[in-house]
């Protein structure tokens, strides 16, 4: 039976599209599956879990509170990860319309300009939330250019997971407004990426 659950534990592996899905996520990903599938917990309250939890960091944020946030947003990335393998193995996968799943990306937008909002009334100045609207219209935008399309080398994209794991070390050093003039950077070039990519393969 021990045999059988693990065949069906690798079995729901998916392929992650992020790099820190890929790399960082996978140990505590099959950790928390396999704990869970013997329980009556529902896939969809772990997605809506990572959701509450990014509204919550952004209002962290506000408050000045970026450790908190920070917190809230890291255990907040393998929780749609592990709703997904929970769902698979109850063979009832997860609508990709869900509310809360849709809402993810969005909410993880708003912790941004959360941030942007902050560092701009205390000290950065407006660059700061200039900064943080640039990076989530480029998000936006690049989101939007890869539906459909395979662009080599995705898994170091922009991404929500990829995000916020990259804000890590600037947390350490509280150097806030560097993070989000990188990030900005990080998506504009994601963006042109994905456009020269889809693009490409259009003109071929």
């Amino acid at each position: 039976m021990a045999g059988f659950e693990r065949r069906l534990l690798v079995a729901s592996r998916t392929a992650r599209e992020d790099a820190v899905s890929r790399h960082l996520l996978p140990i505590v990903e099959e950790f928390a599956t396999e704990k869970l599938m013997e329980t009556g917990l529902r896939p969809s309250w772990l997605v809506q879990a990572a959701l509450a939890m990014t509204v919550a960091a952004a209002f962290c944020f506000t408050r000045g509170w970026d450790w908190a946030a920070v917190a809230l947003l890291i255990l907040s990335t393998p929780l749609d990860l592990v709703a997904q393998r929970l769902a698979t193995l109850r063979l009832q996968p997860l609508a990709p319309s869900m509310p809360s799943r849709r809402l993810l990306w969005p909410a993880a937008g708003l912790a941004l300009l959360a941030l942007g909002w902050f560092e701009a009334r205390h000290g950065s100045g407006w660059g700061a939330m200039v900064a943080a609207l640039s990076a989530g219209a480029f998000a936006e935008a690049g989101r939007i250019e890869k539906i459909g399309k395979q662009v080599p080398g995705s898994q170091w994209l922009l991404s929500r997971r990829n995000a916020i794991w990259l804000g890590l070390p600037f947390a350490i050093g509280h150097w806030w407004s560097v993070y989000l003039g990188i990030v900005a950077l990080y998506a504009a070039t994601s963006f042109f990426i994905v456009q020269h990519f889809r693009h490409r393969v259009e003109r071929d």
